[in-house]
């Protein structure tokens, strides 16, 4: 009996999926083991870790809509609690927004910007990007500068 050309490719990838997925198990097993008998320890390869999480939300981002780009970036501020690599990432994300004007990063940016102002120059920028997004009929921006103003 003969395989058929494309069958035996289908097999041949089936084979090449298995073997990773394998080797997947074995990389997860091999860290469980490692960690519960103190060979390694989770400081050890937290930063590894949290820069894998950090470049899939990234990924994520980059084949996104700039309303879910606004979204991850937040979500990566808030994960800022865990590593820092997570805010960074998350805050570069709001500024590439707020290059390209959107007004909802505009306005986070400057909200961020009024909670923690520390110099007259902070709370300028905040001013501004409030007023660039309520340029923009942003109604939550209009909505802070007026909060602001009075």
């Amino acid at each position: 009996m003969t395989v058929s050309r494309a069958r035996l490719n289908f097999r041949r990838v089936l084979f090449v999926i298995m073997g990773l997925s394998f080797c997947f198990f074995a990389l997860a097993a091999g860290t469980f083991g490692a960690l519960r008998s103190d060979v390694i320890e989770m400081k050890d390869i937290a930063p590894t870790i949290f820069a894998v999480d950090v470049a899939h939300f990234q990924t994520r981002a980059y084949f996104s809509e700039p309303e879910d780009q606004h979204k991850i970036a937040i979500d990566l501020i808030n994960k800022g609690f865990f590593d820092r690599q997570y805010s960074i990432a998350g805050f570069n994300m709001i500024d590439d927004l707020v290059i390209n004007r959107y007004a909802p990063a505009q306005t986070t940016k400057a909200d961020i910007l009024m909670r923690y102002a520390q110099t007259e120059a902070q709370t300028e920028l905040a001013m501004a990007l409030y007023q660039q997004a309520a340029a923009q009929d942003y109604a939550p921006a209009m909505v802070a500068l007026d909060k602001v103003k009075n």
